[in-house]
């Protein structure tokens, strides 16, 4: 599931008197970098819109042409899950007084139903470097949080609609370039464990200094803005 591009540039206003609201997508990052996770789920830097994500959005609309028509029963999933979906922040599950959400009013990677409505989330990520090695230590720990979260947020609703979120999903990886297929992951969803996951990212949100520093090497291709407002470079510059 990819989250609605219109929504990136929202910054949401925070009050004592409003519930905090964090983006799947943000709370993924996470796994590159918690200052960079930090600074996009408070809204205080938007995601960045470059052309690697919208040569990515042209190979997910390839893919919702080549799949192939969903069977009635999906159809008829899909229509009911609309029913519970927020007009503004799409699918929402609370935790901690924060609410996590995605958004399916775009367009989904993929969500698999089989005709009792058991339910595995395919979510399809295009990368430029497509070496296996590189992604499994890169690229796939994010991938696998935000489609965990995806599970987690997806599972009640599910069970209420008479269905159950199957225990495995996958991250299929393609070529940014060619929009050939690379490989398959396959990522196990463990509700008590992604919850935890989840909890301990909103904590540091709150209290910045439970954030982990990333390893240096990563800092090198950070962006300005992030570089500007990032606790650690402020940290570094009054050392020097």
């Amino acid at each position: 599931m990819q989250i609605r591009k219109t929504l990136r540039n929202a910054v949401y206003p925070r009050s004592s008197s409003e519930p905090k609201r964090y983006r799947a997508s943000c709370l993924a990052k996470w796994f590159w970098c918690a200052e960079q996770s930090r600074l996009l789920a408070l809204g205080v830097i938007p995601e960045e819109i470059v052309e690697p994500a919208e040569i990515g959005t042209i190979g997910h609309k390839i893919l919702e042409e080549t799949i192939g028509k969903r069977f009635s029963w999906e159809n008829t999933f899909f229509d009911e899950l609309g029913k519970y979906q927020d007009p503004q922040f799409g699918l929402v599950r609370d935790v901690a007084d924060t609410k996590i959400y995605c958004n399916l009013t775009g367009h989904t990677d993929d969500i698999q139903i089989t005709i009792d409505r058991s339910v595995s989330v395919v979510e399809n990520k295009f990368v430029m470097n497509t070496n296996l090695s590189y992604i499994q230590r890169w690229k796939l720990c994010m991938a696998a949080f935000q489609i965990q979260i995806y599970a987690w947020i997806l599972d009640p609703i599910v069970k209420e609609m008479g269905g159950i979120m199957n225990r495995f999903h996958v991250v299929s990886y393609w070529n940014l370039n060619t929009f050939a297929h690379v490989h398959d992951f396959r990522v196990e969803y463990k509700p008590v464990q992604v919850e935890e996951n989840i909890l301990r990212c909103i904590r540091a949100y709150e209290n910045p200094e439970l954030i982990i520093r990333p390893t240096p090497w990563k800092c090198r291709y950070c962006s300005q803005p992030y570089r500007e407002l990032c606790q650690f470079e402020a940290k570094n510059k009054q050392a020097n």
